[in-house]
């Protein structure tokens, strides 16, 4: 590059910010101008707010009713990708992939029970972690969103169960005492 060519860059790149600082200047004094101008409203009022994009395609949402209120952001397509809420019964948030999967839930209710949900987002495969008053929960689902591993306690007892994929049990342990204990298997013997 000649020294020519990188004087006229130089000039060009020089002119580019002499504008960008203008163009910031001039914004700085408006906006200056507009809070001076007088007291801008304390609060809006509104029932539902929609935000566009430059096509005018609504990509945010914040709306309520008698239930509750809900954010949803959505995708390029006008699918939901993230919504948060609440109701009556209790708040949640949600993630969801392009095709409208659900993959991670949150929520509670009014009891005071949460869950966590994970799934995969193309099948129904996946993990719900649930606590409520007397105890918790582990469930563990195949790829048709059956449950085939549940661990659970319920005041102070203890299950683990499994089951196929038509939801038939084919396995429990219960907590408590088992019979294969030490003094359990000397009184066998006698």
């Amino acid at each position: 590059m000649t020294f020519e060519h990188r004087l006229a860059a130089l000039e060009r790149s020089n002119r580019h910010w002499r504008t960008a600082t203008f163009t910031l200047l001039a914004a700085g004094l408006l906006l200056a101008g507009v809070g001076a101008a007088g007291d801008p409203a304390a609060d809006v009022v509104t029932r539902r707010l929609t935000l566009v994009d430059e096509k005018n395609q609504t990509i945010a949402t914040l709306a309520s009713d008698r239930e509750g209120a809900r954010l949803e952001i959505l995708g390029r397509k006008g699918e939901p990708r993230f919504s948060a809420g609440s109701s009556r019964n209790g708040g949640y948030l949600e993630m969801s992939t392009q095709d409208d999967q659900k993959t991670v839930w949150l929520g509670c209710d009014r009891d005071g029970a949460g869950t966590l949900a994970l799934t995969h987002e193309d099948d129904g495969r996946g993990v719900k972690l649930q606590a409520h008053k007397n105890g918790g929960r582990i469930v563990l689902r195949d790829r048709k969103g059956k449950d085939n591993v549940v661990i659970e306690s319920n005041e102070g007892t203890g299950r683990i169960t499994t089951m196929d994929s038509y939801g038939e049990v084919t396995g429990e342990i219960p907590s408590g005492r088992t019979t294969d204990r030490p003094d359990d298997r000397e009184d066998d013997r006698r």
